[in-house]
């Protein structure tokens, strides 16, 4: 269609009827959506592996940021000098 938008309408052609449209608006979220879940070829597996790793590595990177707040604050320092 000759529109800003460039919408392409699919149709089903054993039953003629509408299947989905899709625009510049709908592609762009579906980008975004593909780099949001990480699965670049079927878009819609939300527990795929590569997710699943970066998920893990996000944890580790958390915790280890705790335990190196822990280590460096003064609680620990303070506590042993109470006892």
């Amino acid at each position: 269609m000759k529109h800003p938008s460039q919408t392409t309408v699919y149709v089903a052609a054993e039953l003629g009827e509408v299947m989905k449209f899709r625009n510049n608006k709908w592609r762009i979220f579906d980008f975004l959506w593909m780099l949001h879940t990480m699965d670049y070829q079927g878009r819609d597996n939300i527990g795929n592996v590569l997710l699943r790793i970066f998920s893990i590595a996000g944890m580790v990177t958390i915790l280890s940021g705790f335990a190196l707040f822990y280590v460096s604050s003064g609680f620990r320092r303070k506590k042993k000098s109470l006892a």
